[in-house]
């Protein structure tokens, strides 16, 4: 005869499956939730990762715009700079401009002497002269033509000078309105017995600007001739002149 379960039992097995089916769903709820708070979190942790992305990606930008104006102002060409150039001093010239001619007489003493014992005389002498100078500056160079007449008789050997001629150089420094100045050249000395001759002479002047067209001055000249004109003999002579010129 076969066994048959109670109905009871039956009741309490099914209470059992209806428990068990119970815990099961409570859990498979509990997970999902659970689950779904961790792809919520998960998906905050995405989007905030993105939008820190975001604002570095921004603030790159900005400053790469803000940057733009000085990488496209360092592209130009430089400004240069202006030079100064500081300015030149040009030496002043002291006292008045004496570049230009001019044109006068002197007049004043000669005295004459020989290598012989005792000749030699001395006496009065004047001419004219003309010239033109340049001013440098402080300094004046020139250039001059002096003509001389005398009478100056060399005694007792009865012999009498005529004429002295001289092709000068000069050149001096200016001293307010005046010119102090060195002068050298060539000489020549016409006599009435023994000819003429060549010679040269060194001296030294000052001279004085009246005004712009007019000077004063005086100068000393010391005259050397060797064996005058084939004779032997040697001659010197010494001058000293007072000059006025009209300048031009």
């Amino acid at each position: 005869m076969e066994a048959r379960p109670s109905p009871g039992g039956v009741l309490r097995c099914r209470v059992c499956d209806v428990g068990r089916a119970q815990n099961f769903v409570i859990a498979l709820a509990g997970f999902c939730l659970f689950a779904g708070k961790i792809v919520a979190l998960a998906r905050q942790q995405t989007e905030s990762e993105n939008a820190m992305k975001t604002s570095f990606y921004s603030a790159v930008a900005v400053t790469m715009l803000g940057a733009a104006p000085a990488l496209a102002g360092g592209l130009t060409a430089p400004v240069a700079e202006p030079v100064v150039v500081e300015p030149v001093v040009m030496a002043t010239s002291v006292g008045p401009n004496w570049t230009g001619g001019y044109l006068g007489a002197q007049i004043g003493y000669g005295d004459i002497g020989t290598s012989l014992k005792g000749v030699e005389g001395d006496g009065a002498i004047g001419g004219l002269i003309a010239g033109y100078d340049y001013d440098l500056g402080n300094w004046v160079i020139g250039a001059g033509l002096d003509y001389d007449w005398t009478g100056i008789e060399l005694e007792p050997a009865a012999v009498e000078v005529e004429e002295v001629m001289r092709v000068k150089l000069r050149g001096g420094y200016k001293i307010g309105n005046g010119l102090a100045y060195l002068s050298g050249g060539y000489a020549k000395a016409k006599t009435d017995v023994l000819g003429n001759d060549d010679g040269y002479f060194v001296g030294a002047g000052y001279e004085h600007r009246l005004s712009d067209r007019f000077s004063l001055g005086g100068e000393v000249l010391y005259h050397k001739f060797d064996d005058f004109n084939d004779s032997g003999i040697d001659v010197d002579a010494t001058t000293i002149q007072m000059r006025a010129a009209f300048r031009f």
